[in-house]
């Protein structure tokens, strides 16, 4: 799977790290690192087994909410966050002339 290399949101330019090795918290799919604006999707398991697409992509999602809360001055709780992440990329999936239409409409 590719990923583009950044991402804008809200008018602040993400660099995605794709796939990231996480170290130290091998226990992490994805980090949101606000100082650096950077997002940092993991492509595999603590235990080696590769994610699939769409778990990846609800990660990136995921990531990319933590960064819309923290440009907003938002505290989103956790399991929100899971829950939009799911949603959308859920919505997205199953409606893609949706996503058409929202980036043909918007400027």
């Amino acid at each position: 799977m590719t990923m583009p290399s950044t991402v804008n949101i809200l008018g602040f330019k993400y660099k995605i790290r794709y796939p990231y090795q996480f170290i130290e918290r091998t226990d992490l799919s994805g980090q949101h690192i606000s100082l650096t604006h950077e997002l940092r999707i993991s492509d595999h398991s603590e235990g080696g087994d590769s994610y699939d697409a769409i778990y990846v992509n609800e990660v990136f999602m995921h990531e990319c909410i933590h960064a819309i809360g923290c440009i907003t001055g938002q505290e989103i709780p956790e399991p929100v966050i899971e829950s939009i992440a799911h949603g959308f990329v859920q919505i997205m999936k199953d409606n893609p002339e949706l996503v058409k239409h929202l980036t043909e409409a918007t400027p």
